[in-house]
């Protein structure tokens, strides 16, 4: 359908009836078609030279939640292995406060699904730390991605975890993994980002800052306690990656421990199925307990 020129039919289609106050059957029809056809890896570059993306962010103030759910999914499917597209998209601050908009304010149950896998596979496949300063300047972005954990869906709880590891990744370990004190509130973050173009102040300590006021360890502990006997060893050995990672902040070793975070470890650590992961649960343990606190500030 691609090849015969079907697509760009539906895509010109689209391009007349992409803004507000249209007929939203005409809308939703061709972004069904068109999200079916960005499937196959071999149409997303063809439907992209097409104009796809173009035509399709014309649509982003559409407030008619069921064909902000396609639009959504449509997105999704035409950046999977597209990093100059993802890139593109991520860099803009206005998509991400959509996504994140998106993502709290719709009672489509749809649309609060999709939203932060959006966010989720613009960040994996855009490849790149540029947009990260973007991202966490937006308002409950981090939110957005930690809420994902707790995820009935394993797929989506995977999602998330590697999201927020690629992050993590860029900003705690550019400190040569000394720990990092948390000094200024989640509120005070936010206000000194409205405050300022500068985007130098957003570093491992404003991560954490966001990492903590959208409770990422209650979040953690619910899918321990919950799955911990059939999680699946994809998700516990990227989950144990990503708590490593977080283990680098003296501020989120403390929002672990309130949450009594090794109570759950030990249950993970009883999973014969990720027998392998026990000496790294082991040490995340240790991290925990508090008994790192002497290391540098």
């Amino acid at each position: 359908m691609v090849q015969s020129g079907l697509s760009k039919k539906l895509i010109d289609i689209l391009a007349t009836h992409n803004k507000k106050d249209v007929d939203t059957k005409i809308q939703h029809a061709v972004l069904s078609t068109l999200r079916h056809l960005s499937i196959p890896a071999q149409n997303k570059s063809k439907l992209i030279e097409e104009n796809i993306v173009e035509v399709l962010y014309g649509m982003i103030n559409n407030d008619y939640y069921p064909v902000i759910f396609k639009l959504m999914g449509t997105f999704r499917m035409l950046v999977d292995g597209q990093e100059a597209s993802a890139r593109a998209l991520i860099n803009k601050k206005e998509f991400i406060e959509k996504i994140i908009y998106w993502c709290y304010n719709s009672d489509h149950l749809g649309v609060r699904a999709e939203a932060p896998r959006l966010l989720v596979w613009l960040i994996k496949n855009s490849r790149s730390s540029e947009a990260y300063p973007i991202i966490l300047s937006v308002s409950d972005s981090m939110k957005c991605l930690v809420d994902m954990i707790s995820s009935l869906h394993t797929v989506m709880q995977n999602e998330a975890i590697i999201a927020i590891t690629l992050i993590s990744s860029y900003y705690f370990c550019s400190n040569d993994n000394k720990k990092m004190s948390t000094t200024m509130s989640e509120p005070d973050a936010t206000s000194q980002l409205n405050n300022s173009n500068s985007k130098s102040h957003i570093n491992s300590e404003y991560l954490a800052d966001l990492l903590i006021a959208a409770d990422i360890a209650k979040n953690v502990e619910f899918i321990i306690k919950k799955y911990h006997e059939k999680i699946a060893f994809e998700t516990a050995s990227n989950l144990v990656k990503l708590l490593s990672l977080l283990s680098n902040s003296i501020g989120i070793i403390e929002h672990f421990k309130n949450c009594k975070i090794n109570d759950a470890l030990t249950l993970l650590e009883k999973n014969k199925k990720i027998k392998e992961l026990s000496s790294d649960i082991s040490v995340l343990k240790t991290s925990f307990d508090g008994e790192s606190k002497n290391e540098e500030v």
